[in-house]
């Protein structure tokens, strides 16, 4: 019987579940992710060559989340879920919560879970980011998402707004063609209001991209300080009683 073979596509979504259901199996103690060492040696199983492996890995590393636009411009929805290699503590907690607030301008609601930390800003209502920490073993996991579908929407209502107005003042005065005028300026607003949301989803992603770079920084720094530090083993004080002969 001969081997079952499958599509790149398919071998991708089952490797991927896999990877799923190995790290909701992890243990506490476990450091959850795959190191890039064993990927590395996965892929090579697989007949991947080195130099298709380090492309692939160059083009994640630079482009983590897909940033095609919509028909409506965006994307309106960012995600990078990535694994840092060491644990987070409250005074880290702390520090990487100050460089989160100056990154996007909000104090936010922190709030701590068990072994997971949180931050979360609503941006006014129309562009909500999240932030998650969490502990597995001896790493640990960070989530950052951001929804800008508020934003997006109040971008085109915004620029609707004028021409509806203006159509209404146009057709008031019996200025002809109106409707032909509404046309065009409705599809002037909808090429802006789409360049408007595209820049503004690009920006986000930026600010997203420098902030975990920059967090990835933080935990590594403080795991090489631990490491750093020389083990102190308390020797065990001994008392030599000395008898004095007379």
């Amino acid at each position: 019987m001969s081997e079952r073979r499958f599509t790149e596509k398919e071998a991708s979504e089952i490797v991927r579940r896999a990877v799923e259901a190995q790290s909701r199996q992890a243990k506490d103690g476990s450091a959850e992710g795959i190191g890039e060492q064993e990927l590395r040696s996965a892929a090579k199983e697989l007949g991947i060559s080195a130099e298709a492996f380090d492309a692939a890995l160059g083009d994640h590393d630079h482009d983590p989340v897909s940033d095609r636009p919509g028909l409506f411009g965006g994307p309106f929805r960012h995600e990078n879920d990535v694994i840092l290699d060491g644990r987070i503590d409250d005074d880290l907690w702390e520090e990487i919560v100050s460089d989160v607030r100056k990154t996007f301008g909000e104090p936010g609601a922190v709030e701590k879970r068990g072994n997971a930390y949180e931050w979360v800003a609503t941006g006014g209502g129309v562009l909500t980011t999240r932030l998650t920490l969490r502990n597995v073993g001896e790493t640990s996991r960070l989530s950052i998402s951001s929804q800008m579908e508020g934003l997006g929407f109040l971008t085109y209502l915004l620029g609707v707004l004028p021409v509806f107005i203006g159509v209404a003042v146009l057709a008031k005065l019996n200025f002809p063609y109106e409707f032909l005028w509404a046309i065009a300026g409705l599809t002037g607003i909808f090429s802006a209001a789409r360049y408007l949301t595209i820049r503004s989803s690009r920006g986000q992603k930026k600010l997203i991209n420098a902030l975990i770079s920059r967090i990835r920084g933080t935990v590594s720094g403080r795991l090489r300080v631990e490491m750093s530090r020389p083990s102190t083993i308390e020797q065990p004080s001994t008392e030599i009683n000395q008898s004095q002969t007379l």
